[in-house]
C-alpha cells in the first residue's frame, strides 16, 4: 500500500479488487492481454498501465485504482 493512504483509500481499493475478481473471468475473456484498471466501479482498459493510468486520472483524479497486468513472458538464452 502507498505511504499516506488512509484507511478510506484501503478500504476502497479493496472494492476494486473484489470488483475486478468478481468479473475476472468475464474481463480477461473480453480483454486478452490487455492492462485492466478498476477505479470507482468503472473499468478502464489499455495496452500499458500508463495508458490506463491516464484514462483513470480523467474521471477519477484522487483515487487509487486495481491493476491487473497481463503476464509478461520473457526468454533468455
Amino acid at each position: 500500500m502507498p505511504r499516506g493512504v488512509d484507511a478510506a483509500a484501503e478500504a476502497d481499493l479493496a472494492r476494486q479488487e473484489a470488483i475486478f475478481e468478481e468479473r475476472r473471468e468475464e474481463l480477461l475473456a473480453k480483454y486478452p492481454g490487455k492492462n485492466i484498471g478498476i477505479c470507482g466501479g468503472d473499468v478502464f482498459v489499455g495496452n500499458s498501465i500508463d495508458e490506463v493510468t491516464d484514462k483513470v486520472e480523467e474521471v477519477y483524479p484522487d483515487r487509487l485504482i486495481y491493476f491487473y497486468g497481463p503476464p509478461v513472458f520473457c526468454m533468455v538464452s
